[in-house]
């Protein structure tokens, strides 16, 4: 049914996200379950209002020029906001840190200015993340960015990517303060990494895959706008609550 949906849409990319060794990663049952939520949810738009007032609630704490209308009608034509790429790479980092939920309508065509607010209007692609799934992401994001190799280390072996650790790395590249993002680059090391598991491996997490869904997304916006990043930076950010937090 998802492929269905994504052949010949604006979803084409994701198309990447069920190559044979991303397939095989993860158990097939829950694949077909987590695939069957997601197409669901997108049609009948079921929780859909629940996670919007979650993430609704992250952006207003955090102080972020963006504000959540996926009611709101896109004009004709847009310009980027000035720090476009920082905001929507610190937006993805808040929804994983502080949030069980996730939106994953990052695309650029589901933003546009007004004034000087970027309003996010996104489609009802969205996943409640298990708890257990939600802290060991949480986990890996921390432990890579502050350095702490121990808990980096658990949370991917708990992820099922533990032997991944080398092409993982790769894809994160030797430094996080000048990152470009490129649609071919995630194609590659989606590749890589998944098909870099051991023989007798225990399964991926089958989350990782709409967790996947979402990086595609962020990296089709910010290939778009063009530059590099400072994820570290946006990932620090992101760390903290409250109001200002981004400034």
């Amino acid at each position: 049914m998802l492929m269905r949906m994504l052949r010949g849409s604006d979803w084409s990319e994701l198309a990447a996200l069920l190559s044979p060794s991303v397939i095989g990663a993860i158990d097939r049952m829950a694949l077909i379950s987590q695939i069957g939520t997601l197409a669901r949810q997108y049609t009948g738009r079921g929780g859909f209002a629940d996670a919007v007032a979650a993430t609704s609630e992250i952006l207003a704490e955090s102080g972020l020029p963006i504000i959540l209308d996926p009611g709101a009608s896109p004009p004709a034509s847009t310009v980027a906001h000035p720090h476009q790429g920082d905001l929507l790479l610190e937006l993805y980092f808040r929804q994983i840190l502080h949030g069980q939920s996730a939106l994953l309508d990052l695309r650029r065509s589901r933003f546009f200015m007004l004034g000087t607010r970027l309003i996010w209007l996104p489609s009802p692609l969205f996943y409640r993340w298990s708890p257990d799934f939600g802290e060991d992401l949480r986990a890996m994001y921390r432990g890579f960015y502050d350095g702490d190799e121990q808990r980096y280390v658990g949370a991917l072996r708990r992820l099922g990517l533990e032997s991944c650790r080398d092409a993982l790395d790769a894809h994160f590249g030797p430094s996080q303060e000048s990152v470009q993002f490129r649609l071919a680059d995630f194609r590659t090391s989606i590749g890589a990494i998944f098909s870099s598991r051991r023989p007798g491996q225990t399964k991926a997490a089958p989350e990782l895959f709409s967790f996947g869904i979402g990086l595609v997304c962020l990296y089709e916006h910010l290939e778009s706008l063009g530059g590099s990043y400072d994820a570290s930076a946006a990932f620090h950010r992101a760390t903290r609550r409250g109001r200002g937090a981004s400034s």
